[in-house]
């Protein structure tokens, strides 16, 4: 699993259905139910995704926008 903690994210393969998972991370942990499944990401979050895992992002349906994404928690 990788934590990126400037997005309070954490991601995981999904490897069966070929996806990528994100969920909400904070210090005092992951939430498992806010599972979701990516199709976009910045090129910020892709880099990370790619070094991580060593992974073609567009084999598992993820799209990298140009454009920074932010959350509001």
């Amino acid at each position: 699993m990788l934590i990126i903690k400037k997005y309070n994210m954490a991601i995981n393969l999904d490897k069966d259905k070929k996806s990528v998972l994100s969920f909400d991370s904070k210090e005092n942990g992951i939430n498992i139910q806010s599972e979701c499944i990516l199709n976009s990401v910045n090129s910020d979050i892709a880099a990370s995704i790619k070094e991580h895992f060593k992974i073609n992002l567009s084999a598992y349906g993820v799209e990298i926008e140009n454009k920074v994404i932010e959350i509001n928690i």
